[in-house]
């Protein structure tokens, strides 16, 4: 696109008034970085504030930055769709945006949505996409109803081979939804299905990549972390075969913490810094954030506390408006440095709000251990009494989960040891041991 776009196609756009292809175009267009384009574009989304104003403050500017990927998400959308099925999709994603969280396919179904085709299949998936940092089970909802849709589809209406690609797409979107739901076993089925329609598909080489690659995402979560880094580097070749350099660099972020997950935290480091260098920043703003926030995780990991304050101080503007379970990730970190810190008094205020965090978004396995670091916190404070009853909590969690029995032998030990009343000193050995014990299980399930 070589020329400027105009303050009312910017509105248009904001209102999916622009033909997919022109959509496309401006997007990409704001994408590439052109600051006068930029400047109208936040008019657009932000109509009460003018350029007299000065820059958006970080909140707004986050929401800006988060509006601009989902215009960029709906562009791509729509243009792969059959132009017949364009307003169908246009319509499902408008209604799913306004239509509470529960109840989608009733919804959709009630307001007049043929829901037997790929325009409504499509928005599910692309609702589902947009959710799955705030909104797990909705994700898994989402994705899940656009694969059983998808199924319900005539090869004769779409043709065989292109209604099989779209079912194996749905599908491996479906199962990593699972996969961040964690219901692995149905993950794990969903893309072996996946795999299966692809293989009676076009041949795809975009829809194969995308596949290997929501599967490697899978293989890191089950702890096969070498043949999830194995994995990455297939994908990262087909994105470079397809010219799509940008994908490849990502995928360095990604295998970079399996890396540290395997416990090799510094050759992680270097990967995480080669990726920063080489993605495209423009194109997709919040993986420069996905990649400070796992530097500050292998920083804190490797106790380099006050390295990683000064990171999260830099970059604490990029971290606004983060999805719910990012933003959760980024302060839970933040926790883990006061603590290395000796901040106690800050640690525990964090390590509280996280665990309110966790049991809002139904982390288990999280906010039990946070419980933990909780405890921790309190027990260098000279509060046993109410580290032992935090510990206790983290006890209960571990036993519902029914899948961290090592974790429920170990708090029991600690259980053990504050009913021996052994010393502050002791039992703050205790406790962190422990924490580093259940962290290492952390690590190896990808939360």
């Amino acid at each position: 696109m070589s020329v400027h776009v105009t303050l009312e196609e910017l509105q248009r756009a904001a209102g999916s008034g622009l033909s997919p292809e022109r959509l496309k175009a401006v997007i990409c267009h704001l994408m590439s970085g052109c600051q006068e384009c930029r400047t109208l574009a936040r008019e657009a989304v932000f109509p009460s504030r003018s350029r007299k104003d000065g820059p958006l403050p970080p909140d707004l500017d986050a929401a800006y930055e988060s509006v601009l990927e989902s215009a960029a998400d709906f562009a791509c959308r729509v243009e792969r769709l059959p132009p017949g099925e364009r307003v169908a999709f246009q319509k499902a994603h408008a209604l799913l945006g306004s239509g509470g969280k529960r109840g989608d396919l009733l919804s959709l179904s009630r307001k007049g949505v043929r829901l037997a085709s790929f325009g409504v299949c499509e928005a599910l998936l692309a609702w589902a996409w947009r959710v799955r940092f705030d909104d797990p089970q909705r994700m898994y909802e989402l994705a899940r109803f656009a694969a059983e849709q998808a199924d319900s589809l005539s090869p004769e209406a779409y043709g065989a081979c292109a209604l099989a690609d779209f079912r194996a797409r749905a599908w491996a979107e479906f199962g990593n939804a699972c996969r961040v739901a964690d219901q692995l076993r149905e993950a794990e089925r969903a893309f072996g299905k996946a795999f299966e329609l692809f293989a009676s598909g076009t041949g795809d080489p975009r829809l194969k990549v995308r596949l290997h690659d929501l599967q490697a995402s899978l293989f890191g979560t089950l702890r096969h972390h070498a043949l999830a880094a194995r994995s990455l580097d297939i994908v990262a070749g087909l994105y470079r075969q397809l010219g799509e350099e940008h994908l490849a660099s990502r995928t360095l972020i990604t295998k970079g913490l399996y890396i540290h997950y395997s416990g090799r935290t510094e050759d992680a480091l270097a990967l995480n810094a080669q990726a920063l260098a080489s993605i495209d920043k423009e194109r997709e703003p919040g993986l420069v954030v996905l990649a400070v926030k796992n530097e500050l995780l292998y920083l804190v990991d490797s106790e380099r506390f006050p390295e990683a304050n000064r990171l999260l101080f830099d970059n604490r503007r990029r971290f606004r408006g983060l999805g719910r379970i990012v933003a959760l990730r980024v302060r839970w970190i933040e926790g883990r440095i006061s603590y290395g810190l000796e901040r106690w008094l800050s640690a525990e205020e964090i390590f509280r709000e996280v665990a309110r965090g966790c049991e809002e978004a139904e982390l288990g396995f999280a906010r039990a251990l946070v419980g933990l670091e909780l405890a921790a916190a309190l027990l260098r404070q000279e509060r046993p009494a109410e580290a032992e009853k935090e510990a206790a909590m983290s006890l209960k969690v571990f036993i519902s989960l029914r899948v961290a029995w090592e974790a429920v032998g170990a708090t029991y030990l600690l259980i053990e040891a504050f009913r021996m009343q052994l010393t502050t000193a002791e039992l703050v050995e205790h406790a962190e041991g422990t924490i580093r014990y259940i962290r290492r299980m952390q690590m190896e399930m990808g939360w």
